[in-house]
């Protein structure tokens, strides 16, 4: 190992800001200190990182008092003896000590997923200095950008780890190593024993990466995509119609990178709307909860799929049976009810754009067509938006080139959100349910909330303008109808 690598690396520890208390704590400690795994790499990757494992040959006791001392936590105990973990929680540092397992750190190291991750640095602060230890090659692996296992047996202790070779790929921008690939052919299926919100974890850190197109497609290539997810088998082959020029399978993975294109410069296609998209974007997993949407948008066209009598392929419905799957997917992955109720919105939804515009370009679309899609997308018309965009870039078969051509949609969703706006914009609440109760002697009932979304739709697309053009149009809608109980106005 080159003597200035280890200087380097020296450096970049002593340089962090809770690194003096820390020395101080272990600098009399009897037994061998290593720190190991991410923070070793992060380290020579010049990366920041905020956990720290370290694994002590020998008793732990000593250290854990000392270390809780000086650090001024306390020690919280995870599991059990004699593979007890201490954990110090600091404000930008999470601190895990562990006893060493096995005979020697080369044991330890073993066990760990990836040869990147599988390097330790021998902690010596009485000596002012340290060593790489590297006994699977990981130093060699960054330099290369590889990622790599540690061995088979890795896999078959926590078949995790298939997922973890490519979240980490994606992450640190590594290509997998061929013989890492050929596991993950040979192993793939038992990723079903995993728990789901294991997997759920990993999903959302890979495709959070900004760019994690091309390592989803390497995943669907060795079967680890099938075997977490095997109803995305039934989009390769099945063709579509003519405003398509893939099947199901490669038009979605095209829709998956273009949808990371949109969302990595919102300002190439929505430039007036930018800083609204990027702040929509930046909300806790949202761009990985429209990727994992948008990979999984048309698994409902295989069984919607149908042929009129002049061969015109259809899939009708699509978007309804396609949510219902998407959503047994996650359940089984154990995703949040929020996280789940929003994947079915954006699947569930995604083709109301297009319906808006074709009525558009019939010209049937209404204001109040435009106030209801509004409504309906709520906070969530910029994911619906792009979405859409990144659909409609996927599809250029030849019925594409007329009006759902790119530039036109892009003019029609300008146009859209624009309309919203100023819906949205509009004076508050024109009535209030204890004015329909006063004025019209109406009972307290579901009634109440259907006229006033009614008075508010109204208002909105610039039907009524007051409170008492309000009360008028109240007035006509219950002299319309013999039953207002029973009155369906919205």
């Amino acid at each position: 190992m080159e003597r200035n690598l280890i200087n380097t690396l020296w450096e970049r520890f002593q340089a962090l800001s809770w690194f003096p208390v820390f020395t101080e704590a272990i600098r009399d400690s009897k037994q061998p200190l290593f720190v190991v795994g991410g923070a070793v790499r992060d380290l020579i990757l010049g990366r920041e990182f905020d956990d720290l494992d370290i694994v002590a040959a020998g008793p732990l006791d000593e250290t854990v008092q000392k270390l809780s001392l000086n650090l001024g936590v306390r020690a919280i105990p995870l599991g059990r003896f004699p593979k007890q973990v201490f954990r110090f929680v600091l404000p930008d540092l999470i601190i895990d000590l562990a006893p060493l397992e096995g005979d020697t750190i080369k044991t330890e190291l073993a066990r760990r997923d990836l040869t990147i991750n599988a390097m330790a640095l021998e902690f010596k602060p009485d000596q002012d200095q340290t060593e790489i230890i590297d006994p699977w090659g990981g130093l060699s692996d960054l330099r290369e950008k590889k990622a790599r296992f540690v061995s088979e047996a890795v896999i078959l202790s926590d078949p995790l780890r298939l997922l973890r070779l490519f979240r980490f790929s994606a992450v640190l921008d590594l290509i997998p190593h061929p013989s890492s690939l050929a596991l993950v052919i040979k192993h793939a299926p038992l990723i079903k024993k995993v728990a789901g919100e294991r997997i759920r974890e990993e999903l959302l850190k890979l495709l959070a990466v900004p760019s994690s197109h091309a390592t989803i497609k390497i995943m669907m290539e060795h079967g680890l995509l099938t075997a977490l997810i095997p109803e995305i088998k039934s989009l390769r082959g099945s063709l579509q119609n003519v405003y398509h020029h893939l099947d199901v399978l490669d038009h979605t993975f095209l829709a998956f990178y273009y949808l990371e294109q949109i969302m990595a410069a919102p300002e190439k296609h929505f430039a007036a709307f930018d800083s609204k998209i990027r702040a929509y974007l930046s909300y806790g997993d949202r761009p990985a909860l429209l990727k994992l949407a948008i990979l999984l948008h048309d698994l409902g066209k295989p069984a919607a799929r149908s042929e009129d009598k002049e061969g015109r392929i259809h899939f009708y419905k699509h978007e309804v049976i396609g949510a219902e799957t998407a959503i047994r997917i996650v359940h089984r992955f154990r995703f949040s009810r929020a996280e789940e109720n929003y994947i079915r919105f954006i699947i569930r939804h995604h083709l109301q754009p297009f319906h808006l515009l074709t009525s558009e370009a019939s010209g049937k679309l209404r204001p109040k067509g435009i106030y209801r899609f509004g409504r309906l997308a709520g906070p969530d018309l910029w994911g619906l938006l792009i979405h859409a965009l990144a659909d409609a870039m996927a599809t250029q078969g030849p019925a594409s080139k007329d009006h759902r051509s790119i530039p036109g949609l892009l003019a029609f969703f300008d146009r859209l959100i624009l309309e919203i706006a100023k819906q949205r914009d509009r004076n508050p609440k024109l009535l209030t349910g204890t004015d329909l109760i006063t004025s019209f002697g109406l009972p307290s009932s579901p009634l109440i909330g259907r006229l006033l979304l009614s008075v508010e739709e109204a208002h909105a697309t610039g039907q009524i303008k007051n409170k008492s053009e309000a009360l008028t149009f109240v007035a006509e809608l219950l002299e319309k109808n013999d039953n207002p109980n029973k009155l369906s106005i919205y």
